[in-house]
């Protein structure tokens, strides 16, 4: 396996729980393209991984590409509302009501970028 997070190979060959570190990592460093290519691949990956279309919404505020970071955002609201109706455990329910204020304040924020 590469440890070179740049490379494809890396990408393909680890865990998304790995490439969401990498791409965590990725956005924290302010290297948003790296941080677009791993969110992104994750999230085609696994179109319902909530915390991978978070971050990748917050990636694309950060690059500017503020419509295409309303739609993963508005994707990312339905994905935290169906989970809500499916929890029975209070810590999951509460850490998906938490996401859906953090998904919220975005959305209101590219709103207001829009006028």
């Amino acid at each position: 396996m590469s440890t070179n997070p740049s490379t494809s190979s890396t990408i393909t060959s680890t865990s998304l729980g790995d490439q969401l570190k990498l791409a965590w990592t990725a956005h924290t460093k302010k290297d948003n393209n790296q941080a677009l290519r791993l969110f992104q691949t994750i999230v085609e990956q696994d179109p319902t991984h909530i915390d991978a279309s978070y971050g990748y919404g917050l990636t694309l505020v950060a690059a500017g590409q503020y419509e295409r970071a309303e739609q993963v955002f508005n994707r990312a609201a339905e994905l935290v509302t169906t989970r809500m109706g499916q929890q029975a455990d209070n810590d999951e329910d509460s850490r998906y009501r938490m996401l859906s204020r953090m998904i919220a304040q975005q959305l209101e924020g590219l709103r207001a970028k829009k006028g």
